[in-house]
């Protein structure tokens, strides 16, 4: 059962890998970035963005169609974190435009240290107006706040870790909250998820009576993820639970008996696909469930079955519109076919992707970047081609 836990604590490091280092600084140059979260008229580079515009998902929350650790929607702007060498930079593209660049206008920078505007630590997020990261250490997380050009860093908080959870935790930012948890392969060992409030700072730490697995997607003041039944006796159980975590109160809630890695919750349904884990190295025939999207009712916990549109689907996304369903993957993990359902699960195009995989759904775009480093975006899909079957990669630039 250890090896088990240890096993999908390493899966989960490389799903949320785009983190890096950050220090605390002190810079008020003027940037040329963007400076607002308006619906009024912007102009960036010649791209004019519509005041009509208006976002599926405010900025604040954590995009339930985002892989990307880090990357931000704004009605102006789109933000992604550009993973070098374990450092995380900011790198920005007016909606409409083609390319991304660092969220810096120093002279002469080279975008590569701590002293670029563009650096955020590990992780960055959008909240009330600005932009926070947060830089972990071997002990200490550290909170900083910024501009929304890269300008006047500013370190808010310290958090000092205890000892159980250093070198064993990651976080994530979600409507104005840095979550922290930890997955630790000790049975013994209390996993806990820490709240920080970005408004006061303040913090609730949450013992967990189960083991953490995986922490998957937030909806409002909720999170979704799995866990492991603690038992450290001869007979240990695997029994993996999907669970209901309450950022405000603290209190998890059982949904169901399910190890599953592909979810989407609303205020009443969860939805989920279930894969052929048999397909999949390290699995038992014995724990494949019937493959197929399924959706959860969070009020009765009756399951509704809704087929298997495609069949080679491992895993998917969603967002309001769409279902965006990967294939298994090929030729050693590089290639692979995405497929766009319905939210009813018809199929309604496809495209095959070579070399790379969804970054994050926009509003208005797919965005893609490269399968193996998971770090810079390539190309795009604009959402308004899906269902005319000719869906076209157009490349973007990511420069300095």
């Amino acid at each position: 059962m250890k090896k088990t836990i240890l096993l999908l604590c390493v899966i989960l490091a490389l799903l949320l890998a785009g983190c890096g280092k950050t220090t605390q600084r002190d810079v008020a140059d003027p940037g040329q970035g963007p400076q607002s979260v308006d619906t009024t008229d912007v102009v960036y580079a010649d791209v004019v963005t519509p005041k009509t515009f208006e976002l599926r998902v405010p900025p604040e929350d954590r995009n339930q169609a985002f892989y990307c650790t880090s990357f931000v929607e704004t009605p102006e702007v789109y933000y992604y974190g550009q993973n070098r060498q374990g450092k995380v930079f900011i790198y920005f593209c007016p909606r409409g435009g083609d390319t991304f660049r660092p969220l810096c206008s120093k002279p002469n920078c080279k975008h590569n240290d701590q002293n670029c505007n563009a650096y955020a630590g590990n992780a960055f997020a959008y909240y009330d107006g600005s932009i926070y990261a947060a830089e972990y250490k071997s002990d200490t997380i550290d909170i900083l706040k910024l501009n929304l050009d890269g300008t006047d860093h500013r370190r808010l908080t310290t958090l000092e870790l205890d000892a159980s959870m250093r070198n064993h935790f990651t976080f994530q930012f979600h409507r104005g909250k840095l979550i922290i948890w930890n997955c630790l392969s000790d049975l013994e060992k209390t996993d806990h998820i820490l709240v920080l409030d970005l408004s006061d700072n303040s913090l609730k730490d949450y013992p967990q009576t189960d083991k953490i697995i995986l922490i998957e997607k937030f909806y409002e003041n909720k999170l979704y993820g799995v866990v492991m039944e603690r038992d450290v006796g001869a007979d240990a159980s695997d029994t993996k639970k999907l669970v209901e975590f309450d950022l405000v109160t603290g209190e998890v809630r059982s949904l169901a008996e399910k190890n599953i890695a592909s979810l989407y919750a609303t205020a009443s349904t969860l939805y989920y696909f279930e894969p052929d884990m048999s397909a999949l190295p390290g699995y038992e025939a014995s724990e494949a469930a019937e493959p197929g999207f399924r959706e959860l009712d969070l009020k009765t916990g009756t399951t509704r079955d809704c087929g298997m549109p495609v069949e080679d689907i491992l895993s998917a996304c969603y967002d309001d519109d769409y279902i965006y369903a990967d294939s298994f993957r090929r030729n050693n993990g590089r290639d692979e076919t995405l497929y766009i359902l319905s939210r009813d699960y018809v199929l309604l195009d496809q495209i095959d992707l070579e070399g790379i995989s969804i970054a994050a759904v926009t509003s208005d775009r797919i965005y893609l970047y490269d399968a193996t480093t998971a770090s810079t975006i390539y190309y795009y899909i604009d959402k308004a081609q899906i269902g005319s079957g000719a869906l076209t990669l157009v490349p973007i630039e990511t420069v300095g």
